[in-house]
């Protein structure tokens, strides 16, 4: 991907751009997936943001499509973007329906206080998970449990 023609880099991407996630989490495959957000083109980079999106809270509790979930996070996604892979981790209900005009879970609280014990508990299960599985040297699950000590009420609190 990085030393190829741009003929060769649409290809490979038309004949795999079906199996992104999958890619993602397998242990060689997801190295073509940080090549392709490395140095594909504008519009193959956006196909695997978008491949992702739905699947963020899924793909950061596998080891290795973490780290291709990471890389798009950090380096490749706008701020509306990284707000909707946060938005993820709160339940299903955020994985298809996204509010990009709130920037953390907090103003997501205050905006709809009649979700905040589901969100809570999504977010809660969300990183005992993640954390049980290793899977928190990641900017993005530093973020999401950040967001879970700030709303979160008792011992588990920041408070």
């Amino acid at each position: 991907m990085a030393m190829g023609t741009q003929e060769i880099k649409d290809a490979l991407y038309e004949e795999l751009k079906e199996d992104i996630i999958e890619m993602a989490k397998s242990k060689y495959a997801n190295f073509f997936v940080q090549k392709l957000l490395r140095y594909g083109s504008k519009d193959q980079k956006n196909a695997v943001m978008k491949a992702m999106m739905g699947n963020t809270s899924r793909l950061m509790k596998h080891k290795t499509a973490g780290v291709v979930v990471e890389l798009a996070y950090n380096d490749y996604a706008n701020a509306d973007q990284r707000n909707s892979m946060l938005q993820e981790f709160l339940g299903p209900e955020y994985r298809l329906f996204k509010e990009p005009e709130v920037r953390t879970v907090a103003e997501l609280i205050a905006k709809h206080p009649e979700k905040k014990a589901e969100m809570v508990k999504n977010l809660k299960a969300n990183v005992e998970t993640l954390i049980t599985k290793g899977c928190y040297n990641h900017s993005l699950v530093h973020t999401v449990i950040h967001n879970y000590l700030s709303v979160a009420e008792g011992k588990a609190g920041l408070r």
